[in-house]
């Protein structure tokens, strides 16, 4: 039996969206290889290299799930980095504080009451 006509349409497809994607080439061909795999797999095999076709693209798929999950970039762990990505934000906030102080410096007058001396 041969491969049908919405499993080679849908592989054109799934084809032409690899190849339009951000991924490096590399990774393009590895998907490419997977999705042919996978079509190849649908029919035309006898019972043994259906169940062998399966199997490998299992293996395609964890090995895809496994590079996507080690391929997150890692935390901040420093507050030193969170400023660094903070400071356009944190300089919207000093200078909104400064102009608040400016108009109203009763406000200084309850934040000095606060603070211990």
């Amino acid at each position: 039996m041969a491969v049908s006509e919405k499993i080679l349409n849908r592989t054109d497809t799934a084809i032409q969206a690899i190849r339009d994607s951000h991924l490096a080439p590399g990774e393009k061909d590895d998907l490419i290889e997977i999705v042919c795999d996978a079509r190849d797999g649908t029919n035309g095999l006898s019972p043994e290299e259906k169940l062998q076709s399966n199997a490998n693209n299992i293996f395609a798929l964890v090995f895809l799930f496994i590079r996507a999950a080690t391929a997150k970039p890692a935390p901040t762990d420093s507050w030193k980095d969170v400023i660094i990505k903070c400071r356009r934000e944190m300089l919207i906030l000093g200078l909104g504080a400064l102009a608040l102080l400016a108009f109203r410096p009763q406000i200084a007058l309850v934040i000095e009451h606060f603070i211990p001396h």
